[in-house]
């Protein structure tokens, strides 16, 4: 399975209805929007969860830039403490300027089709980055339920898949043996995979910086598609049971963990 575990854009400017745990917070895609970070951000991927009433494609396109925000004002000078740009930005030790001069902007553009609800798109190379620059290139009026960022972590999984189906109707017996069937409820995928020491330093790294979020029981967008075989579906947003209380079992050898991982599918 792979899935992102450290999601930036939960410390971004992004509207919060991106970035909200629960899809039915949805954000309409009407305009252009641009996400900038607190900070140098990595990332190679993006993952786009509940994408729904789009008719054409491609339907987004996204560009990652390096660099900082260029706040105006082309042969601007600035003291070197206050430099934040690059560029051709020249300094003569003057007033505190965190204008950029020609800051140089490098990027990497990439659109997402709209053949399924959920997608993670990997990046060719990753990058650090300071802002995400999103156009709507067609499909005005669809809406996306969260939208994530970060690294991609793949963990391997034992070939023996554990999928299941519930609901959370309740039926009732009446006296006479009469089945009365539940109102209301829903139904929902949960999944169980087993992963025997192959959770490597990378992972481990992502989980501890990304569970500010995961301890909230934010779900998280998983791809299956090295499962999919077995389970006949490629991706699910999902929680794990016990993330607010998570361990692992380590190897001897090497930097090497073993877990289960028990989801349930979230909405």
């Amino acid at each position: 399975m792979k899935t992102i575990f450290n999601d930036i854009l939960q410390d971004s400017d992004a509207d919060p209805r991106l970035i909200s745990p629960a899809l039915a917070d949805k954000y309409t895609l009407l305009d252009d929007f641009t996400i900038f970070f607190d900070s140098s951000v990595y990332i190679d991927a993006i993952a786009i969860a509940n994408l729904i009433g789009i008719t054409s494609i491609p339907v987004l396109e996204i560009t990652l830039t390096t660099g900082g925000r260029v706040l105006g004002g082309a042969n601007a000078v600035n003291t070197p403490a206050d430099y934040i740009n690059g560029g051709d930005a020249t300094n003569d030790g003057n007033a505190d300027s965190i204008s950029g001069g020609d800051a140089f902007i490098e990027s990497e553009t990439f659109t997402i089709n709209a053949a399924d609800k959920n997608i993670i798109y990997q990046l060719e190379n990753g990058g650090i980055y300071h802002s995400m620059d999103v156009k709507i290139m067609a499909g005005k009026g669809g809406s996306i339920g969260r939208l994530i960022a970060g690294r991609l972590v793949d963990i391997p999984t034992a070939v023996a898949k554990e999928p299941g189906y519930a609901s959370t109707s309740t039926p009732r017996t009446t006296l006479s043996g009469q089945i009365i069937p539940g109102a209301g409820g829903y139904n929902y995928r949960f999944l169980s995979l087993d992963s025997r020491y192959k959770i490597d330093e990378i992972a481990m790294q992502e989980i501890a910086d990304g569970y500010k979020t995961i301890g909230k029981g934010y779900p998280f967008l998983l791809d299956l598609s090295d499962e999919a075989y077995k389970l006949g579906y490629n991706t699910l947003y999902a929680t794990e049971n016990s993330q607010q209380q998570m361990s692992f079992e380590s190897g001897i050898p090497r930097f090497l963990y073993s877990r289960k991982f028990d989801f349930k599918e979230a909405f």
